[in-house]
């Protein structure tokens, strides 16, 4: 009669602390893949977002459509320049089948949200018209906002990229990019990039073409 062999403990626990090591190593680099495919997610709804708009504006003579009254509070003095995607571009017209929300939701646009729109999901992505961030002086640092300057690590100036971006665009979608922290509410706009980081300071945008001495604001 032949004997089995059955694992003793020891060799139980070597094989569980070899499948710890195994989930220790490759959660990370899942975690990190997610985010970057939250990225390239968010850059596609953001370009999209562009194409909608400017097909809206072909059809309404060069109006853009404006943060409805469902997407930010009522007599709200920044919906004129900031706001949330319009539902303009889905109803009555289906410039998009429905309004894309941020992935990467700051604490303050989602309490924004959720105090106008008394809804728990996510915000739609943000736009920005016309900031007049064009006349700041490319290098000088516009806000001094404690939790901004937390994320960056220190002061943000203005760079040269994103002033010839915005100075050449008539309106500016954006996401808060995967480290939350919507900079670009406070004025101290900067670029996401991975090489300082997957999770790391700076925002993904897209800007619309032209230039906003040469379109409509407001109608």
């Amino acid at each position: 009669m032949k004997s089995r062999h059955a694992f003793t403990l020891i060799e139980l626990l070597i094989v569980i602390a070899i499948i710890l090591i195994l989930i220790a190593i490759a959660l990370p680099n899942f975690l990190e893949a997610q985010v970057r495919a939250k990225i390239a997610n968010a850059r596609g709804e953001l370009k999209t977002l562009v194409v909608a708009t400017e097909s809206y504006r072909i059809d309404w003579k060069g109006r853009e459509p404006k943060t409805s009254t469902a997407f930010r509070p009522a007599n709200n003095a920044y919906s004129e320049w900031w706001g949330f995607t319009s539902s303009l571009l889905t109803t009555p017209h289906k410039y998009l089948t429905s309004i894309p929300f941020e992935p990467f939701s700051d604490d303050y646009t989602l309490d924004f949200w959720k105090s106008m729109a008394g809804a728990e999901s996510d915000p739609p992505y943000t736009v920005i018209r016309d900031t007049g961030v064009s006349t700041w002086p490319v290098g000088a640092v516009v806000s001094n906002n404690a939790r901004v300057q937390a994320a960056a690590g220190g002061p943000v100036p203005i760079s040269r990229q994103f002033f010839d971006s915005n100075r050449k665009a008539g309106y500016i979608y954006y996401s808060s990019g995967p480290d939350r922290v919507d900079s670009s509410v406070w004025g101290s706009p900067q670029f996401y990039s991975p090489t300082n980081g997957t999770v790391s300071f700076g925002e993904l945008y897209e800007f619309g073409p032209g230039s906003p001495d040469k379109r409509e604001q407001k109608y």
